[in-house]
C-alpha cells in the first residue's frame, strides 16, 4: 500500500491543523509514493523546512536499518516524533502487529494508540462492524481515527466502496466529536 502525493499533503495539513498525537498506528504499512525532491517541495509549501538533502541523510540514519524508500515511519516521524505502530493480517510488508481486522483484538492493545490512520485497509475487511469497532477499542480515549479510502466509482479495489455517510454517523452515534 502507498501514499500519494495527494494523501502526503492531506496527512501534512491535518497535523498542522491538530497535532497528530502518538502512539500512532497505521494501518497496514505505507510506502511513501514520491522521491526526496518532492517531498521537501510538499513540506516547505506546507510551511515545514526540510531540503532533499536532509531527507535523504535522515533517511540514511534511520534505525534500525534505513528504509529501501520514504515509508509512513519516516513520514510520520519527521511530523511528530511519535512511536509508530504497524498493524497487518500478514506480516508480508514486516508490520509490528499481525492482527485480522475481521476478529475481535486482544484486549492487551485495548486504549494504547492516540491516532489511528487508515490509508486504504477497511474496504478490504469483509466484517466492517468489527473493524470499527476494534478501531474504537484500539483508540485512546480522546483520541482520532483518520480514514483514507475508496468511494463512489472506484471498481476493483477492495470489498467495498464507502460513502462518507458511514464515517458520519457511526462516529457521530458513538458520540466522537468531529
Amino acid at each position: 500500500m502507498g501514499l500519494p502525493i495527494q494523501i502526503l499533503r492531506f496527512l501534512i495539513r491535518e497535523h498542522k491543523r491538530k497535532p497528530l498525537e502518538g502512539p500512532i498506528l497505521t494501518l497496514g504499512r505505507q510506502e511513501v509514493f514520491t522521491d526526496a525532491t518532492t517531498l521537501s517541495r510538499v513540506l516547505r509549501r506546507e510551511g515545514l523546512n526540510a531540503t532533499a538533502e536532509s531527507l535523504r541523510l535522515s533517511l540514511a540514519a534511520s534505525e534500525p536499518h534505513p528504509p529501501a524508500a520514504f515509508d509512513d515511519r519516516f513520514l510520520f516521524r519527521l511530523l511528530t516524533k511519535h512511536d509508530v505502530v504497524s498493524m497487518d493480517v500478514s506480516n508480508y510488508e514486516n508490520c509490528d502487529l499481525v492482527h485480522d481486522l475481521n476478529q475481535p483484538v486482544p484486549a492487551e492493545l485495548h486504549a494504547k494508540f492516540s491516532t489511528i490512520i487508515d490509508a486504504g485497509t477497511l474496504e478490504h475487511v469483509f466484517d466492517v462492524r468489527q473493524a470499527l469497532e476494534n478501531l474504537s477499542l484500539l483508540l485512546k480515549p480522546g483520541g482520532r481515527v483518520l480514514h483514507i479510502n475508496p468511494a463512489s466509482s472506484y471498481v476493483s479495489h477492495g470489498f467495498y466502496q464507502f460513502s462518507p455517510t458511514l464515517y458520519y454517523d457511526y462516529y457521530g452515534s458513538n458520540k466522537y466529536e468531529g
